[in-house]
C-alpha cells in the first residue's frame, strides 16, 4: 500500500504561517518544498504533497524515512507503520533482496557462548507475497579489517499468525567464531519463500528467458528428483548466440557452474560456465541443458543443485 502510506503524514515542527482552506476535518495548506538531507538537496516527488497544518509541517513519512536510509513497512491490516532505522548501526541488505533489511545488530555473551541479535523488517512496498507460511533464511559473516571472515550467523524467521511479515521482528541466533576484530557484517539471503527450494537462476539467451526445472539438490535440507524436459518448452535461439547465467544477490555459487547439454541424438557435451556465460553450438536442433551449482558455505549457505532447460537453435 505504497500510495496509502505514502500520503500518511509525518509531523515536523516549524513555526510557518500560512493560509488554509477549509474541510470537514483539517484546515491546511500545500506547502511545496525542497529538503535537504546531509547535504543533499531532494524535492518532493508529484506522488507526494506536503501539508502545512497549525503551523506545522507534516511531509510523507517514506518519504523522509527512505532519504534517512531507513526501511518502512505498512500492514494495512492493523495500520501499523514499523520503520528500521540505521540508528543502531548499519542496516544489512542482500542486493538481490532489497525487501529485506536487517539492523540494531548486538552480540551478547551468555551461557551458552556468544550470540548475534537484531531486528528484521520486510519492506511492505517490495515483497511479492507476504502471507503465512513464508520463510526467511539467511547468514550474517563477519569479517575482520583486512575482509577476512571470521564467522558466521544464521537468521531464520517462519511467518505465521503470531509472527507479522510486515512488522518488525526480533531474532537471536549463536555466533559461530571469533569476532574479536570484527569490522563489518554482510548479509547473504538463501530463502524468501513459502517453498523450500535452492535458488532459481536467471538464464538469458537471444534476449528470451528459458523456464528453468529443478532436479535433485541439498539447500536447507535435501530432495531427489528427476528434471521433466518434458514439460519445458524450447526456447528459440540463434545458433552461436551467448546463454548467461546468473543468481540474484549475495548468495552465489562460489564454484563454477557446470553444464551438460545433449542433443536429440542422446550426444552429450560437459561445458564449465566461464562468468556466467557459455556459446550455444551452431548446429541446428534441440539441446536438453543440464546445469550443476555448488555453494561451499564459506560465507554463502552451503548446497548444490540441479537445474534444466530446453534451447531450440535455429
Amino acid at each position: 500500500m505504497k500510495k496509502f502510506l505514502g500520503g500518511m503524514l509525518f509531523g515536523l515542527i516549524l513555526g510557518l504561517g500560512s493560509v488554509g482552506y477549509a474541510s470537514d476535518a483539517i484546515q491546511a495548506v500545500l506547502f511545496p518544498s525542497t529538503f535537504n538531507f546531509n547535504g543533499e538537496t531532494k524535492a518532493v516527488s508529484d506522488s507526494y504533497d506536503v501539508l502545512n497544518y497549525k503551523n506545522h509541517v507534516y511531509v510523507p513519512i517514506r518519504f523522509v524515512a527512505e532519504n534517512l536510509k531507513s526501511t518502512v513497512s505498512y500492514d494495512e491490516g492493523d495500520r501499523t507503520i514499523s520503520i528500521l532505522s540505521p540508528a543502531g548501526g548499519p542496516l544489512l541488505q542482500d542486493p538481490g533482496y532489497p525487501e529485506v533489511s536487517i539492523g540494531n545488530i548486538q552480540i551478547h555473551e551468555k551461557k551458552k557462548g556468544k550470540v548475534v541479535s537484531g531486528l528484521v523488517l520486510l519492506d511492505d512496498t517490495k515483497i511479492k507475497k507476504a502471507g503465512p507460511g513464508l520463510r526467511l533464511y539467511g547468514k550474517i559473516v563477519f569479517y575482520d579489517h583486512a575482509d577476512q571472515v571470521l564467522g558466521s550467523s544464521p537468521v531464520s524467521i517462519t511467518y505465521g499468525r503470531t509472527v507479522n511479515p510486515l512488522h518488525m521482528q526480533h531474532f537471536e541466533e549463536t555466533l559461530y567464531g571469533d569476532f574479536s576484530s570484527y569490522a563489518k557484517a554482510k548479509l547473504f539471503i538463501a530463502l524468501l519463500s513459502d517453498q523450500n527450494h535452492p535458488p532459481i537462476p536467471e538464464v538469458y539467451v537471444d534476449g528470451k528467458v528459458p523456464r528453468i526445472g529443478i532436479g535433485s539438490y541439498c539447500w536447507l535440507g535435501c530432495a531427489t528428483g528427476r528434471i521433466v524436459y518434458e514439460a519445458l518448452p524450447a526456447t528459440a535461439a540463434r545458433s552461436g548466440s551467448e546463454l548467461t547465467v546468473s543468481f540474484r544477490g549475495n548468495n552465489k555459487p562460489d564454484s563454477p557452474i557446470k553444464v551438460r547439454r545433449t542433443n536429440e541424438r542422446q550426444v552429450a557435451v560437459d561445458e564449465v560456465l566461464m562468468n556466467g556465460k557459455v556459446k550455444l553450438p551452431t548446429e541446428k536442433g534441440t539441446y536438453y541443458y543440464k546445469m550443476t551449482a555448488f555453494w561451499s558455505g564459506k560465507e554463502n549457505t552451503g548446497g548444490d543443485a540441479e537445474y534444466g532447460f530446453v534451447i531450440h537453435v535455429e
